[in-house]
């Protein structure tokens, strides 16, 4: 029997602002309840609908007789996307692949779940590479709600971050070497992304004159630091600008790898700092049957149970704003 992995990423809503205070989703969430199903439907990317197909408020929930009862509030989403495109259908001892035969009004359904802790502010999401994006989960809250909160427009879903590379990164006096792998340096999201930084849009500028026809390109580049000694104010910066401009890329999976070395002095060892690997999130195994598919109640059970186990060791935040 086939496993398969299911990836969640944790994310506190907040406002776009230098302070990035939070962002109450309870008042959004209980407006979405309210909405009728057409009114829970976008069209994202290459006009694939989203809809919000599910969304419970919890304030004692049950998994299951194993499980006690949870004893915090807890909001349950499950987004389904309608893919345009239909599998093939082939037998193991034959060649001939035929479509899946659907009706004019039928989708194959990709659904992606998620939890929201209010008391915590916390979001996560399952990452699919087929499901629907955090991104596309926030234009959702938007078409559907924005009319109501005049400041929607500026929430955020920032992902946690460990902090513990970024501070091993500060703690490097020498730095040697800067490498990042962008999976695709023209696509609209990296370019927006790093319009308020020159030194790094003009590199990708530069990249994209080798890309053949303005066709799509990955590219991975090594940036060597000139000498041993970088100064500390160039440093500090250097580090907040990957982090401010890199990290939403690395949520999106616009970037696959971004890493720094360096030495705390002379004499000390290299160093090699993973900021990928920063980033709260979980990766869940299941057993695949190839007769039926991983219901979503599963896999939110699945992830609410992993994240109880950490739960207390997360901060607990003022209301938010």
């Amino acid at each position: 029997m086939a496993q398969k992995t299911i990836r969640f990423d944790y994310f506190y809503p907040t406002l776009d602002d230098e302070q990035r205070p939070l962002y109450n989703l309870d008042p959004i969430l209980q407006e979405l309840r309210e909405k009728e199903l057409p009114e829970r439907i976008i069209t994202h990317g290459n006009h694939t609908r989203i809809r919000l197909s599910k969304i419970e408020h919890y304030t004692n929930y049950h998994p299951n007789e194993l499980h006690p009862p949870i004893n915090f509030p807890i909001w349950k989403l499950i987004f389904t996307k309608l893919r345009e495109d239909v599998p093939g259908i082939t037998q193991v001892d034959s060649l001939e692949v035929n479509p899946l035969d659907l009706e004019p009004d039928e989708y194959v359904a990709e659904d992606t779940v998620a939890l929201f802790d209010p008391q915590k502010n916390i979001l996560i999401i399952q990452r699919n590479k087929t499901g629907a994006a955090p991104t596309a989960v926030r234009k959702l809250f938007l078409n559907a709600c924005r009319s109501n909160f005049d400041d929607l427009d500026q929430m955020l879903f920032c992902p946690i971050i460990a902090n513990t590379a970024q501070n091993q990164a500060r703690s490097l006096n020498y730095l040697h070497k800067i490498i990042f792998r962008i999976v695709d340096t023209q696509s609209d999201y990296v370019q927006q992304a790093t319009a308020g930084d020159p030194s790094i849009s003009q590199l990708l500028s530069s990249l994209n004159n080798f890309s053949p026809m303005g066709s799509s390109m990955t590219a991975e580049v090594h940036l060597k630091m000139p000498g041993r000694e970088v100064t500390r104010t160039l440093k500090e910066r250097l580090v907040r600008s990957l982090t401010e401009r890199f990290f939403p890329l690395i949520e999106n999976d616009c970037i696959t790898k971004l890493s720094l070395s360096g030495r705390v002095d002379e004499d000390s060892q290299v160093e090699d700092v993973d900021f990928v690997c920063d980033f709260k999130r979980e990766f869940i195994e299941f057993q695949l049957d190839r007769t039926r598919f991983i219901a979503p109640t599963t896999i939110f059970d699945k992830i609410l149970d992993r994240y109880l186990g950490h739960r207390h060791q997360l901060p607990d935040f003022p209301p938010a704003v």
